[in-house]
This record gives C-alpha cells, sequence and structure tokens, in this order.
C-alpha cells in the first residue's frame, strides 16, 4: 500500500475583532499601578492569539479593543494562574510586535513601537515557542495517547478522571497499524474478540467480554449505526475517523439498548481552522484500486465557518475469486 501524495500546509489562525464585557469593568488604578487591577484567578490555553484575547475579556470582564489585522495568524502561550490583568495580557501578547495600553476602563492592543537600533548592531527576530493546546474530545490527537473522551460520559472529560473503563485508537495508531477495518484497529484491545466467526472480511463481527458488538450495533458520534438482522450490519471505514474508542461494560444509561460486553464508537472527524488538503492513491493485492481525499479548512476570511469533506472509493476482490468489494463513502460536514 502506498501513498502517492500527502501534502498539509502550514497552520492559518483565526482572528477575532474586539470582546466586550457584560459585567462591570474591573480595570482600576491602585497604588500608582497604571490600572493593573487586583490579582485574580486566569487560565487561558495555548490557541490562536485572537481566540486567548476574548478568553482574557471574558474571564477578567475588563473591555478590549483590537484591530482584527494586528492578530490575525499570531498564537498566544498558555497562562495560568492568580494574575493582574495587565499581567495576563503582557504574557498573552508576548513574542507577538504587540503591547497593551490601558486608557480608562479600557485596554488597547497596538503595534508596539521599534527601538533604535544601535549603531554597529543587528536585532535578530524574536523566537515564540508555543506549547501544544489543550486537546479536545473530538479533536485531532498528535500520536498514540488521548488525553480526553466523550464517549464514557457524553461529555468532554480528562479520561484520568473517568471511573470507567475505556480504550481510545488515534488515526495516527491506525496508520501506523496500517489498519483498514474497524477489526484491525481493535485487533490489540483488551476485551476484543475480532475472530469469533472466523476470518470473514464482509463485516465487523467483534466480541467484547464474550458479549457480540453488533446487536445492536456499533455508534458514530454517539448515534446507533442500527443493523437490520444478522445479514446487514454496519461497517465503518477507518479513513473518516479521528478516533475509535472503546468504553467496556455495560452502557445502556448513555446509549440505550446495547451490549453488555460495551460499546464501540466511532468518532469522525471534525473540521479544521487550519487547512488540509490530503489526495491518497492506492494499489494493491486482489485488484485493490482506491482513492481517498480529506479536505478542511476555513470558508471566510475570518474564519468563522469551517469545512471539511472526507470521500473514499475502492474496488477490490476478497482473497476468494468473485467475491467483490466495493466501498464508497463520503462525509462532508
Amino acid at each position: 500500500m502506498n501513498r502517492l501524495m500527502k501534502m498539509t500546509p502550514a497552520p492559518l489562525a483565526l482572528a477575532v475583532a474586539l470582546a466586550l464585557a457584560s459585567a462591570p469593568l474591573r480595570a482600576q488604578t491602585q497604588g500608582g499601578q497604571g490600572g493593573q487591577g487586583a490579582p485574580q484567578q486566569i487560565r487561558i490555553a495555548a490557541q490562536p492569539l485572537a481566540e486567548a484575547l476574548n478568553d482574557w475579556a471574558r474571564q477578567t470582564r475588563i473591555q478590549l479593543v483590537v484591530q482584527q489585522s494586528l492578530v490575525a495568524g499570531k498564537t498566544a502561550p498558555a497562562i495560568s494562574g492568580s494574575l493582574t490583568p495587565r499581567a495576563a495580557l503582557d504574557r498573552l501578547l508576548a513574542g507577538s510586535g504587540l503591547v497593551a495600553a490601558m486608557e480608562g476602563n479600557a485596554a488597547v492592543v497596538k503595534t508596539a513601537p521599534a527601538a533604535p537600533a544601535a549603531s554597529g548592531t543587528s536585532t535578530l527576530p524574536a523566537v515564540t515557542v508555543v506549547a501544544d493546546g489543550e486537546e479536545s474530545a473530538t479533536a485531532h490527537v498528535q500520536g498514540f495517547v488521548a488525553k480526553r473522551s466523550a464517549t464514557a460520559t457524553k461529555t468532554d472529560t480528562p479520561i484520568i478522571e473517568t471511573p470507567q473503563s475505556l480504550t481510545v485508537i488515534t488515526a495516527d495508531r491506525m496508520e501506523a497499524m496500517g489498519a483498514t477495518t474497524l477489526k484491525d484497529a481493535l485487533s490489540y484491545t483488551p476485551g476484543v474478540a475480532i475472530t469469533t466467526f472466523g476470518a470473514d472480511s464482509r463485516y465487523d463481527w467483534l466480541t467484547l467480554r464474550g458479549f457480540d458488538a453488533y446487536a445492536p450495533g456499533f455508534y458514530l458520534d454517539g448515534l446507533p449505526l442500527r443493523n437490520n438482522g444478522n445479514w446487514g450490519v454496519w461497517r465503518t471505514e477507518n479513513y473518516g475517523a479521528e478516533r475509535i474508542e472503546l468504553l467496556r461494560g455495560p452502557a445502556s444509561v448513555l446509549y440505550g439498548q446495547a451490549s453488555p460486553g460495551g460499546v464501540v464508537n466511532v468518532v469522525s472527524k471534525r473540521p479544521t481552522a487550519e487547512p488540509l488538503r490530503e489526495l491518497q492513491v492506492q494499489l494493491g493485492d486482489h485488484n485493490r484500486k482506491q482513492v481517498a481525499g480529506d479536505f478542511s479548512g476555513p470558508l471566510d476570511a475570518d474564519g468563522k465557518v469551517l469545512y471539511r469533506v472526507v470521500g473514499l472509493v475502492r474496488d477490490a476482490e476478497l482473497p476468494a475469486e468473485n467475491m467483490p468489494i466495493v466501498a464508497s463513502t463520503w462525509h462532508p460536514r
């Protein structure tokens, strides 16, 4: 199996115009500190600068004015702790070439004035190191270990705080394994048996903790993929999945009628703010021919409307003659 083309452009961040407060403003001048205000608990994740400034305005309840073009394409580091609003804002703007000025009861973000260069010296460009942003239950996971999930609680919760047995197979792990089916992806997962009914490759036959997992069926983004009896079982396509999550044990409280052994929930790929352009062409044994594409990014200049289209077309033969496999899936969002 070979990929002939895979292209991923550099990230493009979003931008925002301004954030207004709905509660009384807290900016004030105390002890000659120039509107720094009293320290308060502020926690903002590493993210695009526009979104970070929005979070700052919401948490401090201070009016923030910023020109949209100034923050476009810039990122802010994560901050956390007891900080004055001014100190928190300065940390967010560090290395961005922007500064904040307190004007009355509002904060105004503007371009930092250029410092005069000394004769015979040169100034190197600033290097900004940004930590990875906080993971979400539906976002892409870099690597094999997911930290958050919504399958066990129907809420975006850290897995370490989830008191249930849960396994997450990420898209990166499926790609590294070469898993083309849901059975392949779960083949190394505790409690899962994929050969109970033999090597039939037409369906995703699984048993979880000794119970069949196809009655009533698997789930896609928390919604049931009902089967039509024993000979019409839904089959999922891994290329359109961001992650495959296995929740062990009875889950009827969350999902209604379900297998006592557990629930398989497939999380589909979501639109991304970063432009994504991927095209695959595959050729293989048994007349296998496959074309797949994954395209995502913003639809408007402000990045407020996102899209993602994931598609795959496959034609192949089973090892036995005259038993074709034809797959065609599309996942527009």
